[in-house]
């Protein structure tokens, strides 16, 4: 590299003394205005260059080789280097690159012109330093071949010095080069002869030269906006897919070993359908918008930020190991953990991140973007806040989307099968209530449990359709076994989509009276994630459901981060200590201080409490001796369809009030 450039800057330092060696300054009064006005012709060439976008990027090109290959066949050499150099020397210096560059630069330049020059001086018979009149007939082969030699040197040095930098074969490097310049630069060094025909004519017809190179700049610049407007998002002024696409090739393309090789993280916004549904779409689309800036905000300059659609955005990192990618997962959730304020709400925004790495898990485009989506569905699903592609989650990603395809039939042919679970009163050893937990009687997979289809239901919707299909089976059951006399409640388990859907109140009241129960036989239960999806509408629907009798439970107590604030400014009735912190009690002290002091709390708030995951005889016992009113494990019992829960608690019933028992019981 260092011999290339020396080689470049000494003939670029022979070719200047030839310039000013053989300059000729004096010329006919008549041709001076004609090399004065292309001189300044050449300057604001220069200066105002036209910018158009090539392979997700802008690029710049000057007209000042036009009116520089126009001074070249009609004047001496030295006012082109002239005008050239001075106007390069400034603009180099505006941008402060550094003196190799500068260097390079101008020595690029002079050997361009003298290159073209001496071609012009061949054809034409003139002095290399002087000025002649040129015989027309010579004159546009000349300028034809000058401006020829002018476009190839300039790829041949440019190339060259492009390969050398980044490892690249040469020959590749300036057909790439001329590929670049093709698209303008044959078109501004083609309008020389009409600037030469118009000086020839008259310095008066200056104006007119610029003409033509106005209509190219303005048909350059319609263009270069509608591609821009095709490869970006409308609404955030982002990277669309198409753009990725070509960046995450190329930077696919341009990876080097052993460096670290590119990094793809997808991305998207958890619960933002139901900022949408809540606040409208304008201010889900302002949110987006806000993202888009804190993203491109949390990335280095060589890295891309893309909207590929909806709420879901991609990253690409160039460079970038696993590490590197886990850490820009967790720079990018940090940037969106501060409150967006929206619409006087405020609003929490937490996102799922999807890794897929190159070369460890494809070498292409496409291959890398399905793979970060499998990762980020994974993320989703474990709700661990980013993941990293694993092949086996692809096998597994593949099931779910067969899966999903068949759950919608699923629900309409009544293949969820609805389990329950006793909840046994601590005092009496009672069953009081039952929480219906669905499973799905695939025809030909078997009896699957919920953690194979209930989170992707989740993300596309059905989780609607099966709740409410869960809450008739449940309540179904529920008259049933009170029929027999087995006064139970039943707990059905919603989500944050259902807490923001008005709806759902109607939905269960229409459900309690088509089976004749009081909305006391039903409790909701809810987790404290799901309540701070949208706090103000989680309230109305929970004051709502309350309204209607029925109860309302906060679900793994104490795994959350408003417990207190929910306890203090929701309707609840009941608090259910998480299975974490019971099963760990009778071997944990810490663990059973938190279970006592929750238990404690749930009281003085006069909520009954629930204890989960009560698997042995020594954790009920010490449960029970702390005051907890109901527990539900298997203790007593795993989950069981509804047919068996009556054969169960058929010991119990004598303590019941017997007398709605019926015979077909």
């Amino acid at each position: 590299m260092r011999s290339y450039l020396g080689c470049v800057y000494a003939t670029g330092a022979l070719a200047l003394v030839a310039v000013f060696g053989t300059a000729h300054f004096d010329v006919p009064g008549p041709a001076r205005g004609v090399i004065v006005s292309m001189m300044v012709l050449l300057v604001l060439g220069e200066l105002f260059p036209v910018r158009l976008w090539r392979e997700g990027t802008f690029h710049e090109y000057t007209f000042s080789g036009t009116f520089a290959l126009a001074l070249l066949a009609t004047g001496p050499i030295v006012y082109a280097v002239l005008a050239q150099l001075g106007v390069l020397l400034i603009e180099e210096l505006r941008h402060r690159k550094p003196v190799r560059v500068v260097a390079f630069n101008v020595s690029q330049y002079v050997l361009m012109f003298v290159a073209a020059r001496l071609v012009i001086c061949t054809i034409s018979g003139v002095a290399f330093g002087g000025r002649a009149d040129i015989d027309p007939v010579r004159q546009l082969p000349a300028l034809l071949i000058a401006a020829l030699v002018f476009f190839l040197v300039n790829a041949v040095l440019h190339g060259t010095v492009a390969a050398l930098s980044n490892g690249a074969p040469v020959g590749a490097a300036v057909a790439k080069c001329v590929r670049d310049e093709i698209p303008v630069t044959p078109i501004v060094l083609g309008l020389a002869p009409v600037v030469v025909a118009c000086m020839q004519y008259s310095v008066w017809a200056a104006p007119l030269c610029l003409l033509p190179i106005l209509a190219v700049r303005r048909t350059a610049t319609i263009a270069a906006e509608h591609e821009v407007a095709a490869l970006h998002d409308s609404l955030t002024g982002l990277p669309n897919r198409a753009l990725l696409l070509v960046r995450l090739s190329r930077a696919l393309h341009e990876a080097r070993s052993p460096a670290p090789g590119v990094a793809l993280l997808m991305l998207d916004l958890d619960h933002f359908k139901e900022i949408n549904d809540t606040l409208g779409h304008p201010v889900g689309d302002e949110l987006l918008q806000l993202v888009s800036g804190r993203l491109a905000n949390a990335i280095r300059p060589e890295d891309t930020v893309a909207r590929l659609g909806g709420d879901e955005f991609a990253v690409v990192l160039r460079e970038a190991d696993e590490e590197a990618a886990e850490e820009v997962a967790r720079r990018l959730a940090a940037a969106l953990s501060e409150p967006f304020r929206l619409a006087e709400v405020s609003l929490n925004v937490e996102a799922s991140v999807g890794i897929a790495l190159s070369p460890e898990h494809g070498d292409d485009a496409e291959s890398l973007i399905r793979y970060a989506d499998v990762a980020l569905y994974a993320a989703k699903e474990s709700r661990g806040g980013h993941a990293i592609y694993d092949p086996r989650s692809d096998e597994h990603s593949i099931e779910r989307l067969a899966l999903m395809g068949e759950l919608r039939q699923g629900i309409e042919r009544g293949e969820l099968v609805v389990y329950y679970q006793p909840k046994v009163d601590t005092r009496s050893g009672l069953i009081r209530g039952v929480e219906a937990l669905v499973r799905w009687q695939h025809p030909t997979r078997g009896l699957l449990p919920p953690g194979r289809f209930i989170p992707a239901a989740e993300n596309t919707g059905l989780i609607v359709p099966l709740t409410l299909r869960v809450i008739d089976d449940a309540l179904a059951a529920v008259r049933h076994w009170r029929a027999c006399g087995l006064p139970l409640t039943v707990s059905i388990n919603v989500t944050a989509r259902h807490l923001t859907n008005l709806e759902l109140p109607d939905q269960v009241s229409a459900a309690l009276v088509a089976h004749s129960l009081p909305g006391s036989a039903l409790v909701v239960e809810v987790t404290e994630s799901c309540l701070m999806a949208d706090p103000v509408r989680t309230r109305i629907v929970l004051g709502r459901l309350r309204d209607t009798g029925v109860g309302l439970s906060i679900d793994d107590f104490g795994t959350g981060y408003s417990s207190f604030a929910n306890l203090r400014d929701l309707p609840v009735t009941e608090i259910k200590i998480d299975r974490s912190f019971v099963s760990a009690a009778p071997e944990s002290a810490a663990n059973a201080a938190i279970v006592k002091s929750t238990i404690d709390l749930g009281h003085n708030l006069g909520l009954d409490v629930v204890a989960e995951g009560v698997e042995t005889e020594a954790c009920l016992n010490l449960i029970a001796a702390m005051g907890c009113d109901l527990v539900q494990g298997y203790f007593y019992s795993p989950p069981m369809p509804a047919a068996e829960v009556l054969a169960w608690a058929r010991p119990y019933l004598a303590a019941y009030d017997t007398e709605g028992i019926t015979a077909a019981c």
